[in-house]
């Protein structure tokens, strides 16, 4: 996935207004942590383009995080009742 679609999906998607250097700030630190790896995609016509990928890493680390919601979440929701 391009930056660009990253930023169009944030936008269209999560209703988030992300300035686009900031998607592409955060997926160079993204990178250089190794949760996400890069590509440059060469097509016949038009410049080279910056593809992004999750690594293993970068999945290990989502579902990781995805839990500590969770958790955070249940104590809220005990928290609040």
């Amino acid at each position: 996935m391009r930056g660009v679609d990253v930023h169009t999906k944030l936008k269209e998607e999560l209703g988030l207004e992300v300035p686009a250097s900031a998607v592409y700030t955060i997926l160079s630190l993204l990178e250089s942590r190794g949760l996400v790896a890069s590509t440059w995609q060469v097509e016949e016509r038009g410049p080279a383009r910056k593809v992004y990928r999750v690594t293993e890493e970068g999945l290990d680390y989502l579902n990781d995080a995805v839990s500590r919601i969770r958790e955070y979440r249940r104590v809220i929701e005990y928290l609040t009742q």
